[in-house]
């Protein structure tokens, strides 16, 4: 089922108010939030995602203090597939990027096992967009 059709289900007051919070503690660490409402619906269906948005947002925030980072609902055009996504950009790359994501996938696994939906940190190493700073 498709995040767009999630959306016209009941909101639960509680999972809007941590969804909320969470938003707001990635705007304030500078996180761009694209498509807000395709990603609150993906977070209101997959609740027990958020802690872990959270704990990698923040490390990867950490780790790349010069990058834009920025939160997407990826939706595949062809199968019924989606997952958050955090995008890492930079203004210039030094080759490490790769590496630096993969160590801090894997200081979240234990994290993400049994955890409904995906969220996945990549960089598709593109220049920060102009919205995005």
């Amino acid at each position: 089922m498709s995040v767009i059709n999630r959306a016209e289900e009941s909101v639960d007051p509680a999972v809007q108010a941590n969804i909320n919070a969470l938003l707001e503690t990635l705007r304030q660490s500078g996180i761009v939030v694209e498509g807000v409402e395709l990603v609150c619906s993906y977070l209101h269906a997959y609740p027990d995602l958020m802690d872990t948005v959270r704990a990698m947002s923040l490390a990867v925030h950490r780790e790349f203090p010069d990058a834009c980072l920025t939160l997407t609902l990826y939706q595949d055009p062809e199968i019924e597939d989606e997952f958050l996504s955090l995008f890492v950009r930079r203004e210039a790359y030094d080759g490490s990027e790769t590496a630096r994501i993969r160590r801090i996938h894997e200081q979240f696994r234990e994290n993400t096992q049994g955890v409904s939906g995906w969220f996945l940190v990549l960089t598709d190493f593109q220049p920060p967009k102009k919205n995005e700073f």
